[in-house]
Formats: structure tokens, C-alpha cells, sequence
């Protein structure tokens, strides 16, 4: 059996960083495709239901913006801490060629 990986290699965060970009890529087209139905909703169904279905969409875009937000997050503290790796790893490097 594999020791558990301790820490965050490179390849670790940049796998991070690609998937959460095309997350919100790819949350970008649902979001378009999601304000085109609502407005096509807002003027043909005027009816209880459909105010319900507008109120809906209104909270749904609440908890979306709110998910995008963490993505957007997830991977920005990923590219730090790639930066702190890679600052860290060649200080390292440095220090030990320094010494040899």
C-alpha cells in the first residue's frame, strides 16, 4: 500500500487550478442558458406559478453567484499556494547549492 500524499505538490495545484477553471467555464454557459429561460419564463407565464418559478430563479442565482464565488476562490488559493511552492522550492534549491 502507497504512503498518503503530505502536502500539495505542483502537480496537485495545477490539476486544481485547470479543473476549477473549467468548472467555471462551463458554469458560464449554465448561467447564460439559465437568463435566457428566465426571461423568456418572465413574459409568458404571468400566472401564480410562474412568479413562484421567478422567485425560485431569483434564489437559485443567489446560491449560484455564492458558487462561483468559492470557486473563484479554491482556485486563486490554489495559484498562491503554487506560488509559495515554487518560492519556496527554489530558496531551497538555492540555499543547497549554496552550501555544496
Amino acid at each position: 500500500m502507497s504512503s498518503p500524499i503530505s502536502g500539495y505538490d505542483d502537480a496537485i495545484l495545477v490539476s486544481v487550478i485547470n479543473e476549477t477553471s473549467t468548472a467555471l467555464d462551463a458554469m458560464a454557459g449554465v448561467k447564460t442558458n439559465v437568463t435566457v429561460i428566465s426571461a423568456e419564463m418572465q413574459q409568458v407565464n404571468r400566472s401564480t406559478s410562474g412568479q413562484k418559478l421567478e422567485a425560485g430563479l431569483f434564489n437559485w442565482t443567489g446560491d449560484f453567484e455564492r458558487i462561483v464565488g468559492n470557486l473563484k476562490q479554491l482556485r486563486d488559493d490554489a495559484k498562491a499556494l503554487l506560488d509559495v511552492n515554487r518560492a519556496t522550492s527554489s530558496e531551497t534549491e538555492g540555499l543547497a547549492n549554496n552550501t555544496l
